[in-house]
């Protein structure tokens, strides 16, 4: 690796870095954001609240007006009112209302007539009130006009801080009569706010058309404000346009702290409500969730610097041990031809191991048992549900069956044994490795113990062969370099654990797809409880499944009666758990409707050891782990080597002819090296331009040439090309595997080569892609 390799590499490093970044100021933006919007929803749930109790309580004051209105009127109407009998009247409509501090009738003339709560009328005028004189001024009928709100006053009588809520009555001619008056008082208005429990800095207000009522706050400073201030700009144009509602963010005119406010008017009331949380209360999770993104991100910069420094150090090393990674081509095609010859066999041997599954009560009937088992004791299941092994074997292998599953019963824990069987069914003799392990009910009582033995008679035979080989092959191992040496000592450390024997079992409705019936097995596959799976459908738990599909195959199932698929689950944290799945379908009875009964295994180990060897890696963990390991090893070995080796081989006779090739023929070998390592079959190089709007091919693969009947065009728009294109639009890597069912998204100039698989990498530098690259069609 040159030190243009090096720049390149630390290059991706700081993009890597970079695109992290970003990724952590999106997240802290749109947390806030989010916050932002649960605040305003519960700022509205609290504003409707309060509307709710102010405008009851309003509502009561204006209904005793009207009664009182419609007495004095009908009083009125027999003659002169008498005194006594209103006073009285009004007194029991006051003890119907007692929030409010007074109801009073006044004349044309403003004189206070009738009064109720002990207020004197001697010489009380209220002719100089402005609520008073609109209400006189009015040419509203009085059945039509709404009751008006006075602007807070101190009260002449009460002393108190009130508004006054009253309503006009008229004479027989339709002329002002006078008005009837009620007070409430600002500490009333106060109480109805306090109602709602807020944060210790948010607020909650009532406001006339000019000014603030009442305030709710735990920390209020109002009285340190002098006079009562006016609506912010965004509540008087809501008072302005007639809206009934609207929610704005300001800093508070009392406090100057910044809000999230939701504000409407009371009913048709002149009153309106306004409900703010203060930012520092709902954002104080943010401001924690954002410290930990940064330093998330900080840490995460640290230490893929330290990873870079390191890799970069290793390559350095790597370098200066080529030369004796150099290994005959011979002697390697053998030896590939040799494990090849024995991963064949061992995959055949282990295709044709079965495996006998069972289930025994505590007193050791069996409950349950699978085909292989079956076969094993020579008897349909039906015949060996209810009986113990005493009816199917000798009393002596009998009794070692049940100290073994005693065994597993105390322990609480899974139990292995070797043991060797006779099938009485053919006779042949096979040696088994049994796990058993107890099974538990959903309340923690054993139910009786679950076996799974596997045939291990082949592959005894065959670990004495790979004994026998070892020597030989730790000899090989050890001719190659102290890389290799380092990775085998690395990988013969790992030894195989036998996890906890189980199988999930699930119960589902024909029909519908629901879980009927599931064990602690099952849930646990996919971190779900029972009670939780139980609430769950096949397609919320399993991505390989919607709707149409399961509608699909619940019928390919019914008519075959039973199938095995592989498929994956997602878990209950998002990963994916590969599972094979054995799915029978049951008609039901009357107490059941038809359902499928599912038997799932956890296959996550058999699918990482498929990457890895698979047949060698299982073969090894059932006979010896250490001939298994060396296997395994020397198949991953061989892998890296054979990349290892092609990589820096490309890379030194790319070095050694530099100084002898101009540009564009240094450009040239470079992209089919590209196709040759990718095993790929063509290949391009575009530089992209200042603009980013334009491609310049500068060249194509060698393959791609041969292949591709169209011209090679200097400039090309970005927006005519396809989306072969997309990894320059997203900045990231982009694979097509299946580019044909991308429909009419690819468009190519005439004559140009179809595309299979396409895979395009953008290369990034000054926060613009420069260069863009692009291999496709791997068989």
């Amino acid at each position: 690796m040159n030190s243009v390799k090096f720049q390149k590499f630390w290059l991706g490093l700081l993009l890597a870095n970079l695109f992290v970044f970003a990724l952590v100021a999106f997240a802290i933006v749109q947390n806030r954001q989010r916050s932002i919007d649960e605040a305003e929803k519960v700022a509205v749930n609290y504003s409707h609240t309060l509307e709710e109790n102010l405008l009851g309580f309003i509502q009561r004051i204006d209904l005793t007006l009207l009664a009182t209105t419609d007495e004095l009127q009908r009083q009125r109407q027999a003659g002169k009112p008498d005194a006594m009998a209103m006073v009285r009247y009004l007194e029991r409509q006051h003890a119907r209302v007692p929030e409010i501090v007074g109801l009073r009738i006044s004349d044309a003339q403003g004189t206070i007539r009738f009064a109720s709560g002990g207020v004197s009328n001697a010489h009380a005028n209220i002719a100089d009130l402005a609520h008073f004189q609109a209400a006189r001024d009015s040419k509203v009928p009085a059945s039509d006009q709404r009751p008006l709100f006075s602007e807070p006053m101190l009260g002449r009588v009460s002393n108190l801080r009130v508004i006054n809520i009253l309503r006009r009555y008229e004479n027989a001619d339709g002329t002002f009569g006078g008005v009837v008056i009620a007070g409430i008082t600002i500490e009333h208005l106060s109480e109805i706010l306090r109602t709602v429990d807020l944060s210790p800095y948010s607020v909650d207000s009532v406001w006339t058309r000019k000014q603030l009522i009442a305030r709710n706050a735990k920390n209020d400073f109002l009285d340190a404000k002098g006079a009562p201030p006016k609506p912010v700009v965004q509540l008087q144009a809501l008072i302005d346009s007639g809206d009934k509602q609207t929610v704005y963010h300001t800093a508070g005119t009392v406090d100057g702290i910044t809000r999230l406010v939701s504000a409407r008017q009371v009913g048709n009331y002149p009153l309106y409500l306004a409900v703010g949380l203060a930012d520092r209360d709902f954002l104080q999770r943010w401001y924690g969730d954002a410290v930990r993104l940064a330093l998330f991100a900080a840490v995460f910069s640290l230490c893929s610097c330290a990873l870079t420094w390191l890799v970069v150090r290793s390559e350095k090393r790597q370098q200066g041990l080529t030369k004796r990674l150099l290994i005959d081509e011979q002697q390697l095609l053998q030896l590939n031809q040799r494990l090849d010859n024995e991963r064949s066999l061992l995959k055949t041997l282990i295709n044709t191991i079965p495996e006998l599954v069972w289930l025994k009560n505590v007193k050791g009937v069996y409950l349950a048992c699978n085909p292989a088992f079956e076969k094993f004791f020579g008897h349909a299941e039906a015949d060996i549900v209810g009986k113990t092994d005493f009816d199917f074997v000798d009393a002596e292998l009998a009794h070692f069956f049940r100290a073994n599953d005693l065994a597993a019963l105390d322990a609480a824990e899974v139990v292995y044994n070797e043991e060797w069987i006779t099938y009485p069914g053919d006779g042949r003799r096979a040696l088994l490795r049994t796990g058993k392990t107890p099974m538990y009910d959903t309340q923690g009582v054993v139910l009786g113990v679950l076996g799974i033995a596997h045939d291990i008679t082949a592959q005894r035979h065959t670990e004495e062969t790979l004994v026998l080989h070892q020597h030989n092959l730790q000899q090989l191992v050890d001719e190659r370099t102290q890389a290799l040496n380092a990775s085998n000592q690395k990988l013969l450390s790992t030894q195989f654990a036998m996890e906890c024997v189980g199988i999930g079992i699930h119960w589902v409705h024909y029909e519908t797809g629901q879980f009927i019936v599931v064990n602690q097995k099952a849930a646990d596959m996919v971190g779900y409880t029972v009670e939780e799976m139980l609430g769950l459908k096949v397609m919320d738990v399993d991505t390989n499944f919607t709707q149409a599909k399961y509608d699909h195959i619940k019928e390919v199932i019914r008519s075959k009666g039973h199938i095995t698929i592989e498929t994956t689950q997602r878990h209950r944290n998002g990963d994916e758990v590969p599972l094979e799945v054995s799915i029978y379908f049951h008609e039901g009875g009357e107490a059941m409707p038809p359902h499928f009964i599912s038997f799932q295994t956890d296959i996550t180990q058999r699918k990482a050891a498929q990457q890895a060897l698979i047949n060698t890696k299982l073969q090894a963990e059932r006979a010896n782990e250490r001939s298994s390991a060396l296997v395994q090893e020397l198949e991953m070995a061989n892998r890296r080597l054979l990349l290892n080796d092609q990589r820096l081989s490309a890379m030194f006779a790319l070095s050694q002819a530099a100084p002898k090739l101009d540009e564009p023929e240094i450009l040239q070998r470079g992209i089919d090296e590209a196709v040759r390592l990718t095993g790929s079959h063509i290949g391009y190089l575009h530089f992209v331009g200042e603009d980013q709007e334009s491609l310049d091919l500068q060249t194509w693969s060698s393959t791609t040439q041969q292949h591709c009947a169209a011209g090679q065009s200097g400039h090309y728009p970005i927006s005519r090309a396809g989306i072969w294109a997309d990894s320059l639009r997203s900045g990231q890597t982009v694979v097509h595997n299946d580019y044909p069912s991308l429909g009419s998204s690819h468009d190519f100039p005439l004559g140009h080569v179809p595309l299979q698989r396409h895979l395009g990498v953008p290369v990034m530098d000054g926060g613009k892609t420069r260069l863009l690259v692009g291999v496709g069609n791997k068989p």
